[in-house]
């Protein structure tokens, strides 16, 4: 009875239990896969449509496809099974093979390691296998904002429009991944000849700069390209406003103008760009308390809403004059104008002029003006009080008052 039944034991009963894309790929040879993929490839169904037609899943139909575009017709053959260490891991020494590659040529990918590994020392791994060794061993993949640098070699154009950056995707160790992360990398792109106002331009990993000390590769750039803005360049000089707020100290003034050095400057850039721009300002400065003459160079600003624009010379030289308040008085005789002057007589004949402003100019206007005048125009029939005027020859950093402010006019001989 105990033989018949471990001879009951030894005997399989029924049929094994697959997936039906395993039992297909069992009963297909490489030459019917391959007339499959091909027939696939060539009649217009979509993997979900066709893969019913033959048996397969759309899944299966999938792997050779990539299989094949890799590695070719071997790829459409059965493989042997792979040695396995416990627990389906791969062995020890292959996990081993896969590090020390990947850490002698840090630029080699899953993909390429596997090949490396069976071509040269006769291991076999897939690139699945190989990407999960080495994310186990700390190697892992890291997107980096990354600066977007264009140098345009091309002197008859400017740069009107560009991405400031892109995302790379870099892979390495977690080490090498955060030390790469504050080291600012960069995409760097030459244009040495400008075809047109638009221009697309591919982003590959060989453009970024970095540290490839870090053992780091750059693997991605996304975008894979850029469209970038071109316009013809030109140039025009446009004056210099200075943006200054002054406040003088109590018994001071600030003359105006104020003083620029050079009172123009030349903007270079694109022609849109630089038809538009009028004029340009300094950086606002604020001074207070002034009590002395001040000299700033203030740094230029390109216009709200300019793009691509240089300024030539990027500063100025602002010189603000400051002078003391001060008031003087002198006496000066009244003379009429007029048409009627002649024939009129002033009482009385001289003033008092309070002259106020900033200091050299009170006293440049003493040194220049000798009289006060009246208008006259027509013979008064009797006495008639006229305002006196005194002309001031020096700008508006001066007021002159007479006193009195009125004088009488009387006709000649009255």
């Amino acid at each position: 009875m105990a033989a018949a039944a471990a001879g009951l034991r030894g005997q399989r009963k029924g049929k094994r239990l697959v997936k039906p894309e395993q039992a297909a790929r069992r009963q297909l040879t490489p030459v019917q896969r391959l007339l499959v993929l091909d027939v696939w490839m060539r009649c217009g169904l979509s993997a979900g449509d066709f893969a019913p037609l033959v048996g397969l899943s759309k899944h299966t139909l999938y792997v050779w496809k990539r299989d094949f575009k890799r590695y070719g017709p071997s790829a459409l053959t059965d493989k042997p099974r792979r040695a396995r260490g416990p627990k389906g891991k791969l062995p020890v020494a292959t996990e081993r093979a896969i590090l020390l590659l990947k850490d002698l040529n840090p630029d080699f990918g899953g993909l390429r390691i596997s090949q490396e590994l069976l071509r040269g020392q006769g291991l076999d791994a897939s690139e699945d296998q190989v990407r999960r060794v080495l994310r186990e061993a700390g190697y892992e993949t890291q997107e980096v904002a990354t600066r977007l640098v264009i140098d345009v070699q091309d002197s008859a154009w400017v740069l009107l429009d560009a991405p400031d950056a892109v995302a790379t995707t870099f892979q390495g160790r977690n080490r090498d991944l955060l030390a790469l992360i504050g080291g600012d990398p960069e995409v760097r792109i030459g244009i040495r000849e400008v075809t047109g106002p638009v221009m697309r331009v591919a982003l590959d990993p060989d453009q970024v700069v970095y540290d490839r000390d870090l053992g780091a590769r750059a693997t991605l750039v996304v975008p894979t390209s850029v469209e970038l803005r071109f316009e013809r360049l030109a140039e025009r000089r446009v004056p210099v406003v200075p943006d200054l707020v002054t406040v003088p100290a109590m018994g001071f003034t600030v003359l105006r103008p104020l003083l620029v050095e050079p009172d123009s400057v030349t903007v270079r850039g694109g022609e849109s760009q630089v038809e538009s721009i009028r004029q340009v300002a300094t950086h606002r400065v604020s001074l207070e308390d002034l009590q002395h003459a001040v000299m700033r160079d203030l740094p230029l600003m390109v216009p709200a809403g300019a793009r691509g624009v240089e300024i030539d010379p990027p500063s100025v030289l602002v010189t603000v004059p400051v002078d003391s308040l001060v008031v003087r008085q002198t006496r000066l005789p009244v003379r009429p104008a007029g048409t009627a002057a002649a024939r009129v007589r002033v009482q009385p004949d001289s003033v008092n002029v309070v002259v106020r402003g900033a200091a050299a100019a009170v006293q440049r206007q003493l040194d220049s003006v000798t009289w006060a005048t009246v208008r006259v125009d027509a013979v008064p029939t009797g006495p008639q009080l006229t305002p006196v005027e005194v002309e001031l020859t020096t700008g508006g950093f001066v007021s002159a008052s007479p006193l009195p402010a009125e004088v009488t006019v009387r006709p000649e001989g009255s």
